[in-house]
């Protein structure tokens, strides 16, 4: 098999659930510096594992390049069993939560969809739902990032991002998630993602989707950037509580 590394910070609280946070990208990582998000998390009372999954950078050309004709297939797989190793070392027998934003907000989607029985649920932040619609909707720069990692556009590899999306999936969506998502994201369209909430709403499926106006690729107004965090851990929180209940969908705007 092929070693993935991770970081892996234990809550004071054996027994607290655990968490797996997924970043962007994806060529991107995460180290030892300050991010707010799991520093957050932690606090919360979650133990949280993040997975430099195949694709990330840092840890040579070769393995920065294992994703490139394979979003979703083996970097989504470093995630499962990267979250399952995890689960091992701290005894956990519950299910994880996910959770990360751009990528990583796609690996979240991507993961309630395809690996239904292996999370508690999570929360998407700024994610892809459709590879397809997403070419269709953003600028050249974006296209040729697309192409560049399915190996051409949604005409030429048709099957591929049908394949890789999140939507394709969406009726086998089990676990409770929240998405987050600027009004004006230029990286991600919100438009497909709006779509994927509606259809989850029609469906009975437990998807909540705030919008916020004003904001794109992740909020940088400081109480729109705290107001995610509370909500993200309150979502948390409600995913590990034995009496909440996590069976409604909605999409709002704020």
């Amino acid at each position: 098999g092929r070693q993935v590394q991770g970081w892996l910070l234990r809550n004071a609280q054996a027994d607290a659930p655990l968490v797996v946070y997924c970043h962007g990208g994806p060529t991107s990582v995460t180290s030892d510096m300050w991010r707010a998000q799991i520093q957050a998390l932690a606090l919360a009372g979650f133990h949280v594992f993040a997975p430099n999954f195949r694709g990330s950078t840092s840890f040579g050309t070769t393995f920065e390049e294992l994703n490139i004709g394979d979003l979703g297939g083996g970097d989504m797989q470093d995630v499962l069993f990267g979250a399952r190793y995890a689960a091992q070392a701290l005894g956990s027998g519950e299910k994880p939560a996910i959770t990360g934003g751009s990528y990583g907000g796609f690996l979240t989607l991507f993961a309630l969809t395809t690996q239904p029985d292996e999370w508690a649920g999570g929360v998407g932040i700024v994610p892809v739902a459709d590879w397809v619609d997403d070419y269709y909707l953003l600028d050249a720069g974006f296209r040729f990032y697309d192409e560049f990692f399915f190996g051409g556009s949604p005409t030429e590899k048709p099957d591929l991002y049908r394949e890789r999306s999140p939507i394709t999936y969406l009726a086998q969506l089990k676990a409770p998630l929240l998405i987050l998502h600027g009004e004006n994201d230029s990286r991600c369209a919100i438009e497909p993602v709006i779509r994927f909430a509606e259809e989850a709403k029609t469906r009975g499926l437990p998807v909540e989707m705030v919008i916020t106006r004003d904001e794109g690729h992740g909020s940088v107004v400081n109480i729109n950037a705290i107001r995610d965090t509370v909500m993200t851990l309150t979502h948390m929180r409600r995913l590990f509580a034995p009496d909440a209940d996590n069976s409604h969908s909605s999409t709002s705007t704020t």
